[in-house]
């Protein structure tokens, strides 16, 4: 029965550190002035950033994206 249990744990355990690994990381590096907005780690809002004529720059320290 101790077998289950702790079978259950590490279960239960894992897999909240999968959830945890798949958030997005969308950090941006202060070079520019990028901001980037999460409410959740999933879904972000990237504003501001550098114009350059018709073209728009971001820069970031981290930008992962699970699939």
């Amino acid at each position: 029965m101790h077998y289950f249990a702790s079978l259950s744990v590490s279960l239960v355990f894992t897999h909240f550190v999968l959830i945890a690994a798949s958030l997005a990381q969308v950090i941006p590096d202060g070079s520019l002035s990028t901001t980037v907005q999460s409410a959740d780690g999933r879904n972000f809002t990237i504003e501001n950033g550098d114009r350059t004529g018709n073209s728009l720059f971001h820069s970031f320290r981290e930008f992962s994206v699970p699939t």
